[in-house]
């Protein structure tokens, strides 16, 4: 049997759903009958891995394209969110990217700045927007972080960066919401087998770069975690904010997932 939880009745919001991470955590979410508003990277839709499920979710299932850069698109997703299902009761920040990949001399300024932007900047603007429904429902806010943020790996300073950022983030919005009824996790992700880790083996830098394919974790077993996370069980049996899909407490997703 599953160890799912089931989420009738959920709204998750789900950014960066478009391909890999994201796009499989929105089939899990969709499989516990959650409702979904898939955020993704815009002119990306037509490569979007979850274009096969409109037809078979359109009720549940609302794709948009957002750059979470930007306060606009953000907002109207809140919007949409709130006029097509009414709620949203887990937001889950997976939107990230990690070139530029190299030495920190050789990089060009701008792009550096631009990982920070998306991958810490666009999860706070994220929970920002989408505060007021969260405090609605005593919700919940899932930061898909790395070990990363807590060593330096050669080549990687600014998705190093960005993900520590992610993680102090997810401190301090435990500090300053979690006694208004906001429960957030920072969820460590393991290498894992998407079109990020193909870009990080062509870089050729540091050790990740090396990892065999086949033992990449496959995406979806993330995308259990992060399901069981949105429901109610997560709050009351992990008392932590920082975990990581490798903990000895999640081992039994592994197995249903692979």
């Amino acid at each position: 049997m599953s160890t799912l939880p089931r989420l009738d009745g959920a709204t998750v919001v789900v950014t960066g759903a478009g391909r890999g991470i994201g796009a499989a955590v929105v089939r899990q979410l969709l499989r516990a009958n959650a409702s979904v508003l898939a955020l993704v990277e815009p002119g990306t839709e037509a490569d979007s891995e979850l274009n096969g499920l409109k037809a078979v979710d359109g009720a549940r299932l609302r794709v948009l394209a957002v750059d979470v850069r930007s306060t606009a698109d953000v907002a109207r997703a809140a919007t949409v969110a709130s006029s097509e299902f009414g709620r949203v009761d887990v937001l889950v920040n997976n939107a990230g990217v990690i070139r530029p990949i190299g030495l920190l001399g050789d990089l060009d300024a701008d792009a550096w700045n631009q990982v920070l932007a998306v991958n810490a900047g666009g999860a706070m603007r994220c929970v920002q927007t989408f505060l007021p429904l969260l405090l609605e429902s005593h919700g919940t806010v899932i930061n898909m972080s790395s070990g990363a943020a807590y060593r330096p790996l050669e080549g990687w300073s600014a998705y190093c960066a960005s993900k520590a950022a992610l993680v102090m983030l997810s401190r301090a919005i435990d500090l300053e919401y979690s006694s208004k009824g906001i429960r957030v996790f920072s969820l460590g992700i393991p290498p894992t087998d998407t079109t990020m880790q193909g870009a990080i083996r062509a870089s050729g830098m540091n050790d990740l770069s090396k990892i065999p394919q086949h033992d990449l974790t496959p995406p979806t077993v993330t995308a259990a975690v992060a399901a069981w996370l949105c429901g109610h069980d997560a709050r009351s049996q992990i008392a932590k904010i920082e975990i990581d899909v490798r903990d000895p407490e999640f081992a039994r997703f592994a197995q249903e997932s692979r």
